[in-house]
């Protein structure tokens, strides 16, 4: 066991008599001041007390990597310019990976129990949404931040389908609702194992010919196929009511990516370019992604992760649809 001198421990104990005098988490917070942190409790407390420590460990094994690869002087450099402030190390005071793009399609497989969980495959709508948002806590406290789910709608769809028929949205669409309620406000729920914040979770919306693109041979587990018709209105239907919801509580959680394929630098979409324009006009908050093709994903506010190769580039977190799934 590493032992503290007196004079970091004074230091500790004073932090944390100073952290429950302040009056907010961001007065309290000495090295990152976290917008996403609105209380100030225990849990926060314990998630703070340690980033000075945790940066430190970070800043060295990155310099020995560095080391490593290009020599001591460059290492050297790496650590003046820090402390220089001539660049900025995102999320230092975090031991964790920062963002990631998960593939659902184990989840559909083995529900939670490849996790240590006890959840099996969801059969049914209402199993599929609560194992969902237990897998999203699960895998966000792996992470130091964001984690899109960018087949989240496709799924949701397949399990609405199955519980009610291609018509769901005409003859349980309170129902329906209700499902969005509980997915969205739960992962907008404060989590414990990210220090009191909530998980930071983001989905994908596609016009048909991304969707084409993406999910032409895929096949879920049961032999149902993705349907283009129900899921394209379930997403308008989803970008509606979550732009409605939001004049009812601020709702930061998904982020929402509309990809559509471009041609001749034009939206090849008419559909789904007019229905984003509209959505925009009436105050709705969300990015678009434009590509000539459907090679790639972007999953949130800085995040392209390739889907045709294996690049590895983890810091923008690569990955995220099930290649093998395809048939």
């Amino acid at each position: 066991m590493i032992r503290l001198n007196e004079t970091q421990i004074s230091k500790k104990t004073q932090f944390i008599s100073k952290y429950m005098s302040n009056m907010n988490a961001a007065d309290s917070s000495k090295m990152d001041a976290n917008a996403n942190v609105s209380l100030k409790n225990i849990s926060t407390l314990e998630s703070e007390i340690h980033k000075d420590i945790n940066i430190q460990v970070n800043r060295h094994l990155v310099k020995n990597k560095i080391e490593q690869l290009f020599g001591r002087e460059l290492a050297d450099e790496y650590e003046r310019q820090i402390e220089s402030h001539e660049i900025y190390v995102h999320d230092e005071t975090s031991l964790k990976p920062y963002c990631v793009s998960i593939s659902m399609y184990p989840f559909l497989l083995d529900g939670m129990t490849k996790m240590g969980g006890e959840s099996r495959a969801p059969k049914n709508l209402p199993a599929f949404c609560g194992s969902f948002v237990n897998l999203v806590f699960a895998i966000s406290a792996q992470f130091a931040g964001a984690i899109a789910t960018v087949e989240f709608l496709t799924y949701f769809d397949h399990f609405a389908r199955h519980d009610f028929g291609d018509d769901y949205l005409q003859t349980h669409s309170k129902q329906i609702e209700g499902f969005f309620q509980q997915v969205v406000y739960s992962v907008n729920q404060p989590a414990a194992a990210r220090g009191y914040q909530s998980v930071f979770w983001n989905i994908s919306i596609y016009d048909q010919y991304y969707f084409e693109s993406l999910f032409e041979g895929f096949v879920f587990p049961d032999g149902d196929k993705p349907n283009w018709q129900t899921l394209s209105a379930l997403q308008k239907c989803f970008m509606k009511w979550f732009n409605k919801e939001r004049e009812k509580a601020l709702l930061t959680f998904p982020v929402v990516t509309v990809a559509m394929l471009t041609e001749n630098n034009r939206v090849r979409c008419r559909e789904y370019s007019q229905f984003c324009a509209t959505e925009l006009s009436e105050g709705n908050s969300f990015f678009i992604y434009l590509s000539d093709t459907a090679d790639s994903l972007a999953s949130c506010c800085r995040l392209r992760n390739e889907i045709t190769r294996t690049d590895f580039s983890y810091s923008l977190g690569a990955g995220g649809l099930q290649q093998a799934a395809y048939m």
